[in-house]
This record gives C-alpha cells, sequence and structure tokens, in this order.
C-alpha cells in the first residue's frame, strides 16, 4: 500500500460538457452543508456527508479539497474494502417527489488506464457499490495524485455518478461515505475542508460554473467535552459541568445537551433508552453546568450538537462561501453513585 502525503478530493458528478453560458448566481443555494468527521482509536476513519436536500438546485459537480495532514492511501489491495456510502435521490417528474436510498460498500479496484469523467488519470479506483431495490448501482471513484488548486491540497477523487434511464445524471439530494483506515492528524491544528459545488443548468444535463459555490468543514483536533459531577451534601442534586474545546481553544454559545444512558440486555438484542435530562450553550470560556437530580447509580453522558456558521475570509468559488460547520462531540461517560 502506499500513501499520499497530500490530497485533495475532487467529487464530480459525470456529465456531458460543460455548459459556457454566463448566468446569474444571486440566488440563494439554501442550507447546503459539508460535514466531516474525524475518528481516531484503534478503529480510524473519515467521514464525509454533503447535503444538498435544501439548495433547490441539482448538483452537477462538487471538489471537495481535503487539508494537508490527512494522508488518504489511494491505492489499496483489490478488491479490500475501503469503507462504506449511502446516497439519497430524488425524482419529480411527476410532479410529486419520489425518493431513493441507495446504500453499500467502497471497494478497492484497479484504475483505468486513461482519463474518464473529466479527471486526470487516476492513480487509484475506489468504487461506491450501492444497491437499490436490490439492483446494483455502481459509482466509480478515481483517486488522482497533486493538482493545481487554489488551495494547499494533493490529489483528487473523482465520483462518477452514471446517468439514469433518459440520460440525464442522477438527482442527488445527500452523499456520505465512510474511509476506513485514515486517522486524523496527530498535530493540534483546526483543518479546514473545502468544497465547491457546481449545479446543473435549467436543462438538469450543463453545469453552470458561474454559479459554483464553496462549502467549508473544520475538524479541529484535538476535539473535546469534559464532563464532571458533584453531588450536593445531604440532597439528590447533582451539578454536572464542564467545557468544551476546539484545538485547545473554548468553543462559545454551543448547545450541549447531557444524557441519562440506558442500555438493557434483551432476547432480542439490546434495548437503549436513553433520555435527556438538560440542556444549554456553552459560555465564552466554552464551559457549561446542569443541575438535575439523580436516585440511585445511574451513567451520563455530555453531547455537543454539530453547528454550522457564516464563512470568513475570501471564497475560491464564484458564488461565495454559504457554510462553514464543527463536527459533533460528545463526552466520555460518567457514573454517578
Amino acid at each position: 500500500m502506499r500513501g499520499v502525503n497530500r490530497m485533495s478530493v475532487a467529487l464530480l458528478l459525470a456529465l456531458p460538457a460543460l455548459s459556457t453560458v454566463g448566468t446569474s448566481v444571486a440566488e440563494s443555494s439554501g442550507g447546503a452543508e459539508l460535514r466531516v468527521a474525524a475518528v481516531s482509536g484503534d478503529h480510524p476513519e473519515i467521514d464525509i456527508a454533503l447535503d444538498f436536500s435544501t439548495v433547490g438546485r441539482q448538483p452537477g459537480r462538487v471538489v471537495l479539497y481535503e487539508p494537508v495532514g490527512f494522508k488518504v492511501y489511494p491505492i489499496r489491495p483489490e478488491g479490500s474494502v475501503i469503507g462504506r456510502a449511502s446516497m439519497t435521490a430524488a425524482n419529480s417528474a411527476f410532479g410529486t417527489p419520489t425518493y431513493s436510498s441507495l446504500a453499500g460498500d467502497v471497494i478497492a479496484h484497479e484504475p483505468p488506464a486513461q482519463a474518464t469523467c473529466g479527471a486526470a488519470t487516476p492513480i487509484g479506483l475506489w468504487e461506491l457499490e450501492l444497491t437499490l431495490v436490490g439492483q446494483p448501482f455502481e459509482v466509480p471513484l478515481l483517486v488522482d495524485g497533486p493538482a493545481a488548486s487554489p488551495v494547499p491540497n494533493g490529489g483528487s477523487i473523482a465520483l462518477c455518478v452514471p446517468a439514469t434511464s433518459d440520460g440525464a445524471p442522477l438527482p442527488v439530494l445527500s452523499l456520505a461515505f465512510t474511509l476506513d483506515g485514515i486517522p486524523p492528524p496527530s498535530r493540534r491544528g483546526s483543518y479546514l475542508w473545502r468544497a465547491v459545488v457546481t449545479p446543473l443548468a435549467s436543462d438538469r444535463r450543463t453545469l453552470r460554473p458561474q454559479a459554483a459555490y464553496e462549502l467549508r468543514a473544520i475538524v479541529p483536533v484535538s476535539h473535546r467535552l469534559a464532563l464532571s459531577a458533584a453531588r450536593t451534601p445531604g440532597s439528590q442534586v447533582v451539578l454536572f459541568r464542564g467545557r468544551l474545546t476546539a484545538a485547545g481553544k473554548a468553543r462559545a454559545g454551543v448547545f450541549v445537551r447531557l444524557v441519562r444512558l440506558s442500555r438493557t440486555v434483551t432476547p432480542a438484542g439490546v434495548r437503549v433508552d436513553d433520555a435527556v435530562v438538560g440542556w444549554t450553550t456553552t459560555r465564552r470560556d466554552g464551559t457549561y453546568s446542569f443541575r438535575t437530580r439523580v436516585i440511585g447509580t445511574r451513567t451520563f453522558r455530555a453531547a455537543a450538537d454539530p453547528t454550522s456558521g457564516r464563512c470568513h475570509g475570501p471564497s475560491i468559488a464564484p458564488a461565495g462561501c454559504l457554510a462553514v460547520t464543527f463536527p459533533a462531540v460528545e463526552s466520555d461517560p460518567l457514573t454517578v453513585r
């Protein structure tokens, strides 16, 4: 297996030739988001999700730039499972939208010998081997080497979505895939992922490059939500408190939930009856606190929701940057006796 130290990711939806007609890009792109989470430990992985469900315009091309520091290994053993993938598509041809969900694995294969899908000749090939109502649906990911970019990055991965029966690209609402065996960087910092999304023109076949917009996702290393507890003497009231930090810096104004964990082993499996017992937002210094009654021995966990905000700094897309996201994070479980 050979690693690529600097890797960008270009997710390209397979299309005919680009449209060269200039069009307005003033309309809103809604709540489209890029979300990236890095999981460390014994089974590291990268989780990447793109949501276009509220945009109102079908995406035609997505170029995802990976920050320097992550190491994606494009060449894997033939037939090995790299991760998992899911996709949601919609069809409004008959007036009422119908939705389809596809899911499957990401499998490594030998790369093609020539350029395809509008991308350079790849050095690796992965495929999203999805199924739709029991029917196979293969989506290739063409892994390329270092490429020119407006931001520091490495190579590219081209995601080519096959056309539907009428020859038009599949109308994608959301896409998510996991890449196994890729740990987050060891160096502390805030790692910025960028996606440039080019929507389709009104004919739903050609691209509108002037309408391309940017999405961002920050992956902090480390990202920590601390939780501690102290019982008020002579009472059942417990004070829970902690602090939320990203790359060592406080995160303020983030919604935090306190969850009481309840797991019961039954003949049918493990039954989960977790319950939210409190919520608050972090203060300017990242701290938060809850007070609640606790009877007997109970186990709790704090959870900070994913957040989305406005972008800062110049954008690499003609229509600007729409949103930047932070991933969710949970504390370690805490038992109060």
